[in-house]
C-alpha cells in the first residue's frame, strides 16, 4: 500500500469516525449519556481509533527501518571485506610473489655448487610448491572477499568445487552430503567452509587417505552436525593439541556458537562441528 495512502487515511480516517460518533451522540445519546461522560467517551474513542489507524503506518516504518539497518550493515561488511582484500593483495600476495622470485634467483645462483645436491633440489621444489599453494589460497580469499555477499554458489556447490580442486590429481574418492532440512545462516556457511578448507588441506598433506566424506546432518535436538571424515592414517588423541590449524577450526566453530570435536576413526580421522538446537 502506498505511503501517501497511509498518510491520508491516518488524517481523515480517525477524524471521520470521531465526527460520525459525535453526530450520533448528539442526535441520539444525550438523553442517556451526560455531556461530561460523553466527552470522556469521545476522548477514549479518539485515542483507540488513532491507535488502530496508526498500526499499519508503524509496521511499515519499522520494516523500512529494519531494511535500512540491514543495508547499512551489508554495506559496512562489504567495505571491510574490500579493505581486507586490498591489504591481502598489497601486502601478502605481493610479498609471496617477491619471495618466489628471490628463491628462484638463489637457486640459479647456487647451480653447480654444493647446494645443487639432489636433496637440496628436492627442498627447493617443495618450497616452490608450498609458495604456489599459499599464493593460490590467498588469491582465492581475495576473490571471495570482493564478491557480493548474495552472489555465488551455495555451500554444497562450493564444497564440491573445493574437493574437486584439492584431489583432482590424486586417487581419492570423495562425496558431499547435505541434509536439505538444515537451514544455515550466511555466517555459519562461511565458517563451515573455512573449517572444511583446513580439514581437507590436512587430509591432502598428511592423511594418506583414499576416501573423504563431507556431511551436514540435523540432530534430534534441533541443531546440526558438520563432519569431514577420511580413512587415512589418523592421529593419536592429544597429539594435535596446540596445532595452529586446529586452533583456527576451533575458533571458527566458536564464532557460530558451535564446538569442534576431533576423533580418531578406524581408520582415519573425523573432524566434527556440532551446534546444539
Amino acid at each position: 500500500m502506498p505511503l501517501r495512502y497511509y498518510r491520508v487515511t491516518l488524517v481523515l480516517g480517525p477524524a471521520g469516525i470521531v465526527l460520525a460518533a459525535e453526530l450520533v451522540r448528539h442526535q441520539f445519546g444525550l438523553p442517556y449519556v451526560s455531556m461530561s461522560k460523553g466527552n470522556w467517551l469521545m476522548a477514549l474513542l479518539t485515542a483507540v481509533v488513532i491507535a488502530l489507524f496508526s498500526q499499519g503506518l508503524f509496521r511499515r516504518f519499522e520494516a523500512a527501518t529494519q531494511s535500512l539497518a540491514r543495508e547499512r550493515a551489508a554495506r559496512a561488511v562489504m567495505e571491510e571485506r574490500e579493505r581486507l582484500a586490498r591489504e591481502l593483495h598489497d601486502q601478502i600476495a605481493q610479498t609471496l610473489f617477491s619471495i618466489g622470485i628471490q628463491l628462484e634467483a638463489l637457486r640459479q645462483a647456487s647451480a653447480g655448487t654444493d647446494a645443487d645436491r639432489p636433496e637440496i633440489e628436492e627442498a627447493w621444489r617443495e618450497i616452490r610448491v608450498a609458495l604456489r599453494e599459499v599464493d593460490d589460497n590467498v588469491r582465492q580469499v581475495i576473490f571471495h572477499l570482493r564478491r557480493p555477499l548474495d552472489d555465488g554458489p551455495d555451500l554444497h556447490s562450493r564444497l564440491r568445487a573445493l574437493l574437486t580442486q584439492a584431489f583432482w590429481s590424486q586417487d581419492i574418492r570423495w562425496e558431499v552430503r547435505m541434509d536439505p532440512s538444515v537451514r544455515l545462516t550466511p555466517a555459519e556457511e562461511v565458517q563451515l567452509f573455512g573449517i572444511a578448507q583446513e580439514a581437507i588441506a590436512n587430509v591432502k598433506k598428511h592423511a594418506g587417505a583414499t576416501r573423504v566424506r563431507v556431511a551436514l546432518e540435523s540432530n534430534p535436538a534441533g541443531g546440526w552436525a558438520f563432519r569431514v571424515e577420511d580413512d587415512g592414517r589418523g592421529f593419536q588423541p592429544g597429539a594435535g593439541v596446540g596445532h595452529y590449524g586446529i586452533q583456527i577450526m576451533a575458533s571458527r566453530a566458536n564464532e557460530i556458537g558451535a564446538c569442534l570435536e576431533m576423533e580418531p576413526a578406524a581408520p582415519g580421522t573425523t573432524v566434527r562441528v556440532v551446534k546444539p538446537g
